[in-house]
């Protein structure tokens, strides 16, 4: 079994701006961003091939082979063991909701934590004024790094 911390998110997006976060405090934790969309296409199974099968047909949009393999990757890299497991999420990204809840299915009994960020507010501030409005985090992805610190 792995000695490590692995942070899991859903869309490269959310990943990169992870990775930048714990760099900047110096952790070394592993992070896998999801490259599965499971917002777009059929979930039961949620098979990574179905769902590109269904996008050429009804999208016209052909992800190819390449990207399967990267998606399956990532699932692999998210569920593989470690000492401590760590998932973000949002409720009120449906992307990502539904790639934790598939995740959190496919982890099964073993143990995680969770950083749900549906509630959470930041202030959002003009071009050197005043804080302004909260404003509500609707993905993992969509944050400042400094923010996440």
């Amino acid at each position: 079994m792995s000695s490590s911390t692995v942070h899991v998110v859903t869309g490269e997006s959310a990943g990169d701006v992870l990775r930048h976060a714990l760099r900047s405090i110096r952790r070394d934790d592993r992070v896998v961003a999801l490259a599965d969309d499971l917002s777009v296409g059929p979930i039961d199974p949620a098979e990574p091939r179905a769902r590109a099968a269904w996008a050429a047909q009804e999208l016209g949009f052909n992800s190819g082979e390449a990207v399967v393999r990267r998606i399956e990757k990532s699932w692999s890299e998210a569920l593989a063991p470690a000492t401590r497991r760590i998932v973000w999420t949002s409720r009120r990204s449906a992307r990502d909701y539904s790639g934790f809840l598939e995740w959190l299915w496919r982890l099964g009994d073993q143990a995680c934590d969770v950083v749900d960020l549906t509630e959470l507010r930041f202030p959002e501030r003009c071009t050197d004024g005043p804080a302004g409005f909260l404003s509500l985090v609707i993905s993992p992805g969509a944050l400042d790094p400094d923010q996440i610190v």
